[in-house]
């Protein structure tokens, strides 16, 4: 049943071995919809809830694993994908899955045209040339045809996101005549993963079950997993020392830990960064970019203000993907930087704006930039707000997180990087259009890589990018995410992923 009331004693201790109970920040699960849902308790659903062509692999950040393709293969220089699906693959309903349901799921997202359907149209689909570009051979073969030559490493990172996620086309025909069985889909459930939904209410709690109908849930030795939405890390904090949850997924301390419990870490593929406005005529002077990346103690902030959360990386490519490197090129240098803002004219320092929704980074960064006479305000604001201003370009400086939609470099060079047209009319809008930064070669060199075929001579060019990057940015990336859960110590097998997409439930059991 979806939408169903749940009563409180659904949340009693979590005694059952069969049952787990997560505490969890989920009033961002707005949707249900796989091709319209793009927030990251949505996505972490998605992935547990439906499948998809192919999977990321947990180690090995661009290479791929699926649960229900036997093969897959490129041609024609990138630009055609045969994928071979094993036979005998059901949906929950008990409806079979084929090739046919995975035609009509990608041009389904591609239709709807939801945000996250730039993943899939990004590669020159749209709603008239996908009953050509998309097609299945037969019940058990896909075939896909891009308009360019593309890596394939690339076009597979974006298949392993939510928005291709396979959903049973027999159940949603009969919700598809106005929106494509969004509206439908938005509150109930048609997928084949390992967990399917049995109840849901926003902003309250979810409610997964065991689907007997897929082949990997055998392996699962939970028959329930009940996420409850608890906002506050104290209450969280509170309710894992009782015992009535199993795992906290947002406490802000790690500290004074409850008895019993055990932390486990990811390092997240999001990156925390300082823009600086080139609208600005102080921020705009390279002597000043530079000295400001020279001003940030970036390992003493990562070691005490943001201990637990974050590791030095000042790539905008995310450690352990291809082509990361160059990750701590800058260090803390005070002479230097003092050296630098005197050749720009500003050795009596100047005063600027800072907006932020992290206050103890801005407070570090309000420090940092104080010892060598810049004098910043910080004006605060929730994430709405801080977003609003960043689109409008109506910021001196500001910090925010970049999530990657995908693990392949491709999905951060063309937001930090690329700005194919800075004015006002832009359909671009990346992290280099907000900060009004252009740079025509960055923008060349984005659209080599992607094509490229060979991974390493792929890899060099965006380490050649990334270091040109760092010289003269400003974009500065100061830091990369660590995510961290607490269980208790009768649980384990819990894997979180790099990105939300990947966070399995699969395998977590408990004595």
């Amino acid at each position: 049943m979806i939408g169903i009331s749940i009563s409180l004693g659904a949340f009693a201790k979590s005694a059952d071995k069969q049952t787990l109970v997560m505490a969890q920040q989920i009033d961002n699960l707005i949707t249900l919809d796989p091709a319209a849902l793009f927030e990251t308790a949505a996505q972490e659903y998605a992935y547990n809830t439906y499948q998809r062509l192919l999977n990321p692999h947990k180690d090995n950040p661009g290479q791929f694993t699926s649960d229900i393709v036997r093969t897959w293969d490129v041609f024609d220089s990138g630009r055609s994908y045969i994928f071979r699906l094993f036979p005998k693959l059901y949906f929950a309903s008990g409806n079979p899955l084929t090739a046919h349901d995975v035609v009509f799921s990608l041009r389904r997202a591609i239709r709807l045209n939801k945000a996250p359907a730039f993943l899939l149209t990004q590669f020159g689909f749209d709603s008239q040339n996908i009953e050509h570009r998309i097609i299945a051979v037969d019940n058990t073969t896909v075939k896909i045809s891009l308009s360019e030559t593309v890596a394939p490493s690339l076009f597979y990172s974006c298949l392993t996101s939510p928005v291709a996620s396979i959903v049973d086309s027999v159940l949603l025909q009969p919700h598809l005549a106005q929106d494509h069985g969004h509206m439908w889909l938005s509150k109930n459930y048609a997928g084949s993963g390992p967990y399917k939904l049995h109840a849901w209410q926003a902003n309250n709690s979810l409610v997964l079950v065991k689907n007997e109908q897929n082949i990997q849930a055998s392996k699962a030795k939970l028959a329930k997993i009940i996420i409850r939405h608890i906002k506050e890390p104290s209450t969280q904090h509170l309710l894992l020392d009782k015992g009535d949850i199993d795992i906290a997924r947002n406490l802000l301390s790690f500290n004074n830990l409850p008895a019993d419990t055990t932390k486990v870490s990811v390092l997240r593929n999001w990156l925390k960064y300082l823009a600086l406005n080139q609208n600005n005529s102080y921020l705009s002077k390279p002597e000043v970019i530079l000295a400001i990346k020279h001003l940030i103690d970036y390992q003493q902030i990562a070691d005490t203000i943001l201990r637990d959360e974050v590791v030095v990386n000042q790539s905008f490519i995310p450690l352990k993907v291809m082509g990361s490197k160059y990750n701590d090129f800058y260090q803390y240098d005070l002479i230097k930087a003092k050296e630098l803002l005197a050749t720009a004219g500003f050795e009596a320092g100047f005063s600027i704006n800072l907006v932020a929704k992290n206050l103890k980074l801005a407070q570090a960064i309000q420090s940092a930039l104080a010892q060598a006479d810049i004098k910043v305000n910080i004006i605060p604001g929730d994430s709405r707000q801080v977003l609003a201003k960043f689109r409008a370009r109506d910021f001196d400086m500001l910090i925010a997180t970049w999530a990657s939609d995908y693990s392949d470099p491709h999905a951060n060079t063309v937001a930090f990087a690329t700005n194919p047209d800075n004015s006002s009319a832009s359909t671009s809008k990346t992290l280099a259009w907000r900060t009004n930064w252009q740079q025509p070669e960055f923008n060349i060199i984005s659209e080599e890589a992607k094509k490229e075929l060979d991974s390493q001579k792929r890899a060099n060019l965006y380490e050649s990018l990334q270091k040109e990057f760092l010289q003269i940015a400003p974009i500065i990336v100061l830091f990369q995410e660590v995510e961290t859960s607490v269980i208790n110590n009768n649980v384990s097998g819990f894997e979180l992923g790099t990105d939300s997409n990947a966070t399995n439930y699969l395998h977590i059991s408990k004595l």
